[in-house]
């Protein structure tokens, strides 16, 4: 049950991947790219019975967290590995983990931004 920072790294052709690596209860520390238009989301490794969402805010500090979408219009929560396009351009962006023993997982996230 703790914050866990992300790594970043810069890609080619104006991308970045954001890794985290969260147990059970983990939140990941948010990040913000807001001219990062093109996002998806990659989800997989050990679930132990956990659900992973994604979660963003458009607020400055952000405090009110809402779920994200994919371009169904379903919120994305994970309990299985999946990759997902994010639908929202928000603000701040992260993972949280609830439930689940065992867990183990990686959320990578792929922006490209359009500048």
């Amino acid at each position: 049950m703790a914050e866990i920072a992300a790594t970043v790294a810069e890609g080619e052709a104006r991308t970045f991947i954001v890794q985290w690596v969260l147990g059970a209860g983990d939140t990941g520390k948010p990040i913000s790219y807001p001219g990062a238009a093109d996002r998806t989301v990659q989800i997989f490794g050990s679930f132990g019975g956990a659900t992973v969402a994604m979660q963003g805010t458009l607020e400055l500090s952000p405090t009110t967290w809402l779920p994200v979408t994919d371009a169904q219009g379903n919120a994305i929560s994970a309990t299985s590995n999946t990759l997902e396009a994010i639908t929202e351009l928000v603000r701040w962006i992260r993972p949280s983990v609830t439930g689940g023993t065992g867990t183990a997982v990686t959320i990578l996230l792929l922006m490209r931004t359009t500048i």
